[in-house]
């Protein structure tokens, strides 16, 4: 049986091609739809995008942006074909905050104040992962080091969540792995698991840029100490 391919984008209700390319780590995967001009004014900025066959269980990318809009050319009907980049939902990765001072050392090389500012790194790992709104389950496989010395000094000062874990488990040896199947994100061995299939490359230059939208911007600085003089009577 042959099958055929069938990509949805809230507010296409027509497409010409699509691909998706997913890689480990924290930048966002991209789906490359392109459609019929027609169906511009109508595509939506954010949604699930669906792949399915007809016959295989589908792939739902949830949450994903409309990123940008190019002009890909004229199609077989003299029609205008647009290619919409959509990403899938890591785009909000960018945004959040993690603060935090552990396994800092003091001159022996002794964690100061190992009460309470001792960590693990799977401890370490799950504070970013819920900075960034994901589960912490993910974090099963990362190997935690025997000894204390081997656990990273932490200086995280309103750090990007996954961009702190990426760097902290790439330490280890491990990388920030999305899975879109399963719509979750693991923490796994580098060098591990099946080979990467073969596909083909697409590039592009964008026309149009849709930036992401934080909920809130807020201001870091250093700590300042106010001076004031007031004048009084006795």
């Amino acid at each position: 049986m042959e099958l055929f391919g069938v990509a949805r984008w809230p507010g296409c209700a027509d497409f010409i091609s699509c691909s998706y390319t997913c890689s480990h780590g924290t930048q966002p995967g991209v789906v490359t739809l392109v459609v019929p001009e027609s169906e511009i004014e109508t595509a939506a900025t954010y949604g699930n995008l669906t792949f399915s066959d007809g016959v295989n269980p589908p792939l739902v990318l949830r949450d994903c942006k409309l990123s940008d809009i190019q002009l890909q050319g004229v199609g077989s009907e003299g029609g205008r074909m647009f290619s919409l980049s959509i990403l899938d939902r890591r785009w909000k990765w960018a945004f959040g905050s993690v603060s935090g001072s552990w396994n800092i050392r003091d001159d022996k090389g002794f964690v100061k104040d190992r009460v309470r500012r001792y960590r693990r790194v799977r401890e370490l790992a799950k504070d970013c992962l819920r900075a960034a709104g994901e589960n912490e389950d993910g974090v099963a496989g990362l190997v935690e080091p025997p000894h204390e010395e081997d656990r990273p000094e932490i200086n995280w000062v309103h750090a990007n969540p996954m961009q702190a874990l990426s760097e902290l488990v790439e330490a280890f040896g491990c990388r920030v792995v999305f899975r879109p199947f399963r719509n979750d994100v693991v923490i796994l061995p580098a060098g591990e698991g099946a080979l990467l299939p073969q596909a083909d490359y697409v590039s592009y230059t964008p026309a149009l840029d849709l930036p992401e939208k934080p909920s809130k911007i807020t201001v870091v600085g250093s700590e300042i100490a106010y001076t004031v003089a007031l004048a009084l009577e006795a």
